[in-house]
């Protein structure tokens, strides 16, 4: 889609922009932009298993004291002692999970708190960091909850980078996709509807349908939100039309799903704002000028290659 085509852009612009600018060009109004290298690390482990045709069929034996045949346990099948597969979180969340709404979207959280909602319609559940060391780690769940860290009991229960933990899920039709910086965005279809983030710290981590907040050293809070802007206003300012967006404290945080969810939200909501130079307006202010009161586009500025985009401080000409 054209909004994260943008995004990822302006990402990659500036995280090479201090590289790719001189000094001077840098300098806007006596203040330098200075942006950090980001790193992607990619680390894929695969694991392969392969067995000839009719090899998954257990094999027989004959019991020398008795002449009867007996069945071997093929490969991978259970056998007594040995642990059940890891729970379904997503079914559990939806099962027993407590329903929180955002503007009509609605997910399952399953967690030790109650969801209490904000002013901006947004809803916010708390997690607390564990006070009984390692072993009172994954306590608010009925079951554990495998991370990305730690995949079995034994680990959980020896180290201590474990925490409580909560499990969200969507309902059917919606579904969670958990983007690479630990935020999510809640799907319609292919469409985002609503989104999750960690705050004030920390990362959400997919588990098969489901999604899993921990708090570990520090709490933290699962924040959710299908309110991305607040007001749309359109004005004239800087001669010609412009745009007043007002984005939703959750939108002002930060991340990928915020990112998205905006302008998903503003195409959404006015034709001429779904331009491919608006979006890219969008994105520049969401990655640099978070804080301003409202962020200001125009439909008749040009759209230009990211880097001028950065460089002009959103304001192309």
């Amino acid at each position: 889609m054209r909004a994260r085509s943008s995004l990822v852009e302006l990402r990659a612009a500036r995280a090479g922009y201090g590289r790719a600018m001189p000094a001077a060009a840098r300098s806007v109004t006596g203040r330098t932009l200075v942006v950090g290298l980001l790193g992607i690390g990619l680390a894929v482990a695969v694991t392969t298993s392969g067995c000839a045709p009719g090899t998954d069929r257990p094999s027989t034996s004959r019991d020398p004291s008795t002449g009867a045949s007996t069945a071997e346990p093929s490969a991978g099948a259970s056998s007594p002692g040995t642990p059940d597969a890891e729970p379904d979180l997503a079914a559990a969340a939806l099962r027993d999970g407590v329903p929180i709404t955002s503007q009509g979207v609605t997910v399952l959280v399953l967690a030790p708190s109650t969801p209490r909602a904000l002013e901006d319609g947004s809803v916010r559940v708390d997690l607390a960091a564990p006070t009984g060391g390692p072993t009172a780690a994954l306590a608010a769940v009925p079951t554990a909850v495998p991370t990305a860290a730690h995949s079995n009991a034994a680990e959980r229960d020896t180290t201590d980078g474990a925490g409580t933990s909560l499990v969200v899920a969507a309902p059917a039709p919606l579904r969670l996709d958990v983007l690479p910086d630990g935020t999510a965005l809640v799907l319609d279809g292919d469409v985002p509807v609503a989104g999750l983030r960690a705050d004030p710290s920390g990362r959400l981590e997919a588990h098969g349908d489901a999604a899993v907040l921990t708090a570990r050293a520090q709490p933290t809070g699962l924040w959710f939100t299908a309110r991305a802007i607040l007001d749309l206003a359109w004005g004239e300012r800087e001669g010609g039309r412009s745009l007043a967006v007002t984005p939703a404290d959750w939108t002002r945080a930060g991340g990928h799903a915020a990112e998205e969810l905006a302008a998903a939200q503003l195409e959404a909501a006015d034709a001429e704002a779904g331009s491919a130079s608006m979006l890219a307006q969008l994105a520049c202010h969401q990655l640099g000028a978070r804080s301003k009161a409202t962020w200001n586009l125009e439909p008749w500025r040009p759209d230009v290659d990211p880097f001028e985009m950065i460089a002009t401080r959103c304001n192309p000409t």
